[in-house]
């Protein structure tokens, strides 16, 4: 328990926060002569003044301000001291326990504090109003033009002020590296030419490394009317140390449109005059004595005798004329304006450029701007800009269709199907329910805790892990313990309570708009393109008909004049009782297997658009049919023996371990040959099929069920592969569909024996692994024996035949591509033309650790396959680059890369064993960026847990959140969107059918009526459904039901009949059961029951359903 003292102790650590923060934040508004509101002088006097004695004016409120601020820091200081005592002395009186929970307690305050200082920072740098601009030539040189006519008053010296960053990027070139996306050498080469290609064009590295140089803040915006300042400070001490934190006085304003800066000149609130107000330039060093009064420098270079007052300032400035003096090597600056002469302004009034400096040169591609709260190297939050020669949208979406996509569609699309776009609010029934459904886990664990030990020992076989499916609604009551019952409210009303304001959508107004018109146009089908080529928009009535013609062409499929959906269920169920009788099943096992609600397989397609015409790759998928089950237990009985195949590598890092046991130097007429299987999964032939699987099941060591069972399991699957499409009723007749449980190692096994024939070839392969259906091997010998044994593979079955591919040097396999050098074998990445690599974007609607760790897996990913480390760097900067498109920081992406440079390619390549997330609750919730830090709110109040010893030994760790993803676009515009065009579902018009109510629904006390699902089907399941008294004509029930409606309103027409004793009964006492009529008023999906309830409960207060107006009965849940 808190006591007393420890209370005082967070209190006081509280306030110390507070005051340290306010402390830095008063600091860091000094030493940028920044004026917060609160300090802020109006005092304006009632009199015309010219603009000088204005600006003067201004001077003083502002140091006055300052001195304001000066004082309050050194009053923050005092208390600081004095609390430090206080927390000293309580804390040698305080539990070691007590001292870190409040420690815990300060640096959560101190973060959340640093937050919000840092947000109240960027607004007071981002006070800046643009009065006007300058444009300079577009020749590709144009953000050098624009520095130079900030420092120098013209653009001429662009040539000089290019060579003056490089050769600082050079000296300091550890700074700048993180920018870059190819190597440092090549950014710094192409950064030197002038010829305006799009190579030498300004980068992030080179925007920094000009506010380094410089001494200055760079500001950017794309839009001058609206501006969002997106800041570049970068400040590089004699040390070699930087700092990101403190901007310079000085700023330059540029606005980037059209792939062009511009010069911008701004007025700023609240700030000392710097180089971007004209009438105040010549005050730009920052060590230099002013006098305010008088507004004269010291430096006897800049006074000016008879000096006239300046009525107005023009908004653009007038260039000054800068003469250059070849003896010398000098600049005359002739004009009173000095823009920014700093350390290289001489007493003769002279600026000379800085010698360059000697170093290594480096680069990368353009400049882009990061994402809105994407920090870097002292950068505030700003959009970015992608540029048409970086990643094109044209090339990620291909459109096949008479439909002309808008730019907004384009760019909605090249997003990604992964892409998740922000809600504007959380969905609080599903996150209700969400909580729910843990707090149900968390009660069970309680009520089972003890009788849990007794079973660790047993042994969890497969048929124990179909039992452990089996569904219970089981929920202990609330009041076991009040400790658990706390801390679970306690933890509910913190989540809820502490819910996100909506932040800036990732979605721009007309990309939202984009995505409806795309979701609403039904002339149009979008499809994810084979092998990772983006994404592919395609007529509808193209769609239907492609995929229509590569069925018909198929002698593996055939049509059939109805939907034998019934007919499979028939023959499992059949199956399966025959198993139960004779024992080979339990009752659970065949309840498992036997699908309650099962539905004909659906048929999709994919273009192949890397082939010419874009035909379709055809996929049936086998989700929810009704040899769903069946094929997953028999593909478990097969497992151990096609992962005991000689030839079997189960992924890249296997293949690699492989290669690495070959003897080497390799003969030196070693060839490496690859192969792919044609159409492998449809062309498996089904007798030799099942008699590998025979062979395959007498082998196993543990069978889970008896061989001819199992066998019978996979005839079933093998006979029952019916799909829809459209209208159209499809059955295949030949090999295992492709989307089935089943299929992998359906077609392995028979493989396995079809290697073993394969290898009866006189001269045998060096090396030889397959993966599925592509094959890798090392052939010694010649060409034209290797060409022979390709035909003796082809001629083992009629229906499988291969297509090979052979080289001396080198060959691709998998997502490798195999090298021999010298006799050594060598792999290095191997990356298909068609993929377009669209990684998860940075905005996307993610868990930050999602993002935060991609770089990282990728990383790994290259590590591994790498051989060469030179081979592993070239793509390292190539992953960084394409991960910058995809809106990572660069800074961000480094540190990633460097955690993966530390690690050790032969530790990488061992197999590591599975890390189990430990015996801890799962609270399962939807990522959304308005919920609150869970983690911490869980371990916040774990504490609660441990005033109960049963509770403490129960739960010994806090739960563990677990997110599950929102809909992405993926399920939005092409799975949704294609079942709801190719899948036309119409009611069957049975006896249930015609009582569905189509219209809207009044409420039971008729104040007002509510829209229900027009299309509804006796069939449709997991829905919340109103019953409406026909004779009465209002609602009078509301309820939820997993089975379909049919089901269910078949019971309460039962239960009205024999008179049950049952809620609804209390209203048909006197009325006839023909009465009865029913609407769904909700469609919920795979959602649950605690979804499902929460939903009803609102259905129930619509509708006013409740006892004495309807006869719904409170429940206590």
């Amino acid at each position: 328990m808190t006591t007393g003292n420890n209370l005082l102790l967070r209190r006081l650590k509280e306030k110390y926060a507070r005051y340290v923060s306010h402390t830095e934040f008063l600091k860091r508004c000094i030493n940028d002569s920044l004026v917060t509101t609160g300090f802020k002088i109006n005092c304006k006097p009632n009199i015309v003044m010219d603009k000088i004695i204005s600006k003067k004016c201004e001077k003083i409120k502002l140091d006055a301000s300052i001195k304001l601020m000066e004082l309050t820091v050194q009053a923050c200081e005092k208390g600081i001291a004095g609390m430090s005592e206080r927390i000293d002395s309580l804390e040698a009186t305080e539990s070691e326990d007590a001292i870190h929970d409040a420690s815990v307690y300060y640096e959560r305050e101190r973060h959340r504090l640093e937050k919000v200082k840092k947000g109240k920072i960027n607004r007071l740098l981002c006070k800046d109003t643009v009065v006007g601009e300058r444009n300079v030539k577009g020749d590709g040189n144009c953000f050098y033009r624009c520095m130079s006519v900030a420092i120098y008053g013209t653009e001429d010296l662009h040539s000089e002020v290019r060579q003056e960053i490089c050769d600082y990027m050079s000296h300091h070139r550890e700074k700048f590296e993180c920018f870059t996306d190819c190597s440092i050498d090549q950014h710094i080469r192409n950064q030197r030419k002038m010829d305006g290609s799009i190579n030498s064009w300004a980068t992030e590295a080179d925007i920094y490394a000009a506010a380094a140089r410089y001494e200055t803040n760079i500001k950017i915006t794309m839009n001058k009317d609206k501006p969002q300042w997106h800041n570049h400070v970068l400040r590089i001490n004699d040390d070699g140390t930087e700092e990101t934190s403190t901007p310079s006085k000085r700023s330059i304003h540029l606005l980037l449109s059209n792939n062009h800066f511009t010069v911008l000149y701004v007025h700023q609130d609240d700030a000392v005059p710097t180089l971007k107000d004209p009438a105040l330039a010549c005050s730009t060093t920052q060590n230099e004595t002013v006098d305010w009064f008088e507004m004269t420098q010291s430096s006897a270079q800049n006074s000016t005798e008879g000096a006239k007052p300046e009525a107005e300032v023009d908004p653009k400035p007038e260039v000054l004329k800068v003469v250059h003096d070849p003896e010398s090597d000098s600049y005359e600056v002739v004009g009173e304006t000095i823009y920014l002469a700093g350390e290289n302004e001489s007493k003769s009034g002279r600026i000379k450029p800085q010698k360059s400096m000697s170093g290594r040169e480096h680069g990368k591609k353009r400049f882009k701007l990061k994402d809105k709260g994407d920090k870097n190297m002292g950068g505030d939050t700003g959009v970015k800009a992608e540029f048409d020669h970086i990643n094109s949208n044209q090339d990620v979406v291909t459109n096949l269709s008479k439909y002309k996509l808008t730019r907004e569609e384009i760019s909605l699309l090249s997003k990604g199907i992964k892409f998740i776009p922000d809600k504007t609010k959380v969905n609080k029934v599903r996150l209700l329910a969400d909580l729910n459904e843990w707090e149900r886990r968390m009660r069970l664990r309680e009520y089972f805790y003890g009788e849990e030990k007794n079973n660790e020992e047993t042994d969890h076989t497969l048929d124990e892990k179909f039992r452990l499916k089996k569904k219970s609604r089981f929920t202990p009551n609330k009041g076991r313990d009040m400790w658990l019952d706390l801390y679970i409210e306690t933890v509910k009303r913190d989540i809820v309570s502490n819910l996100k304001r909506s932040g800036k959508l990732n979605l721009t107004k007309q990309e939202q708009s984009a995505f409806q018109s795309l979701l609403d146009n039904d002339a149009i089908v979008i499809r994810p393109a084979d092998k990772g080529s983006g994404v592919v928009v395609i007529d509808k009535l193209d769609y239907v008909s492609k995929l229509e013609r590569e069925i018909e062409s198929s002698a593996s499929y055939e049509t059939t004049h109805s939907d034998r959906t019934q007919d499979s269920l028939k023959s499992v169920r059949k199956l399966a009782n025959n198993m139960l009788k004779e024992g080979a099943i339990c009752k659970d096992m065949y309840q498992y297997l036997v699908p309650r609600y099962p539905k004909a397989g659906s048929l999709k397609g994919n273009p192949k658009i890397h082939k010419s015409g874009a035909p379709m790759r055809t996929i049936v998928s086998g989700i929810n049919t009704p040899t769903e089950q069946f094929a997953e237990v028999a593909e478990h009985e097969l497992n151990q023996y096609v992962e005991s195949s000689p030839s079997f590598i189960r992924d890249t890092t296997d293949f690699i371990n492989r290669l690495r046991q070959i003897e080497e130097p390799l003969p030196e007429n070693a060839i490496l040959f690859t192969f792919d299987v044609e159409k492998l999964y449809p062309s498996v032939p089904r007798e030799e099929g099942l008699a590998a699987c025979q062979q395959a099941l007498e082998m196993r060591a543990k069978p889970l069920i008896p061989t001819h069972f199992v066998i019978e399991m996979i005839r079933t699957v093998l006979d029952n592969n019916n799909f829809n499409f459209g209208d159209r009723n499809f059955l295949q007749t030949d090999g295992v569909a492709i989307g089935s449980r089943l299929g992998k190692n359906f077609a392995c096994s028979y493989m396995r024996t079809w290697d073993e024939k394969l290898l009866e070839f006189p001269k045998s392969p060096l090396f030889y692994k397959r993966f599925i259906d592509d094959g890798f091997g090392i052939w010694t010998g010649s060409v034209d024996d290797l060409l022979d044994f390709g035909k003796h593979a082809n001629n083992i079955h009629q229906n499988i035949k291969i297509e090979m591919k052979w080289s001396e040097e080198k060959i691709e396999f998998l997502d490798t591509l195999v090298k021999i050098q010298n006799g050594r074998i060598i792999t290095d990445l191997y990356q298909k033309p068609t993929d377009k690599q669209l990684y998860i974007r940075h905005d996307s609607c993610h868990p930050s650790h999602t993002k935060k760790n991609l770089p990282y897996g990728l990383g790994l990913r290259l590590k591994r396959i790498c051989t060469r480390e030179e081979d592993y760097k070239r793509h390292r900067n190539e992953l960084k680059s394409q991960l910058r498109k995809r809106g990572y920081s660069g800074k961000k992406i480094e540190q990633q890369l460097q955690r993966v440079d530390q690690l050790k390619r032969e530790d990488l390549l061992q197999k590591n064993p599975n890390k189990k997330a430990g015996d801890r609750v799962p609270l399962v919730v939807t990522f959304s960026k308005q919920l609150p830090d869970i983690t911490n709110i869980l371990q916040k109040h774990h504490s609660i847990l441990e005033n109960s010893e049963r509770l403490q030994a129960a739960f010994k760790q806090p739960p563990l959140v677990a997110y599950r993803r929102d809909t992405n676009i993926c399920d939005s515009l092409i799975h949704m969107k294609t079942n709801r065009l190719i899948k036309k579902e119409t009611p069957c018009m049975c006896v249930f059918c015609q009582k569905i109510i189509r219209s809207d629904i009044p409420s039971a006390d008729r104040k007002d009526t509510h829209k229900v699902i027009k299309e509804a089907r006796c069939t449709d399941r997991n829905i919340i459904y109103g019953i409406k008294c026909k004779k009465c004509d209002r609602a009078i029930y509301v309820g939820e039901t997993e089975r379909t409606l049919k089901e269910r309103i078949g019971e309460h027409l039962r239960d009205i009949k024999n008179s049950n004793e049952k809620p609804i009964n209390s209203h048909f006492e006197n009325h006839n059961a023909k009465d009865i009529e029913y609407a769904v008023l909700q469609k919920l999906g795979h959602n649950g029951r605690a979804m499902r309830l929460l939903v009803e409960d609102i259905w129930i207060r619509k509708l006013n359903t409740l006892a004495p107006c309807g006869c719904n009965v409170q429940r206590n849940r």
